[in-house]
């Protein structure tokens, strides 16, 4: 799935960019940001999930924006 693919869905869920981050559990992840400022999130830090292979594309749940987020950092937060 293209990077445009993504951008696309994330603006239809009122998100203006993404960036790239880590791969996570066979998942291309994007942290959708909501305005220029990079402000990301407030609450859960919900994250895009990509599956290429079955052409997938979707927010994590909460427990998996959780769960990403001690991947990226290596500290247990939730």
């Amino acid at each position: 799935m293209s990077e445009q693919e993504v951008l696309d869905f994330a603006v239809i869920n009122g998100y203006m960019a993404v960036e790239k981050l880590p791969d996570w559990q066979g998942y291309e992840v994007y942290e959708p940001i909501l305005s220029a400022n990079n402000l990301s999130y407030s609450g859960a830090p919900y994250v895009i999930l990509v599956n290429a292979d079955a052409g997938e594309i979707r927010m994590s749940t909460e427990q998996e924006a959780y769960d990403n987020l001690e991947h990226i950092i290596g500290l247990e937060v939730g």
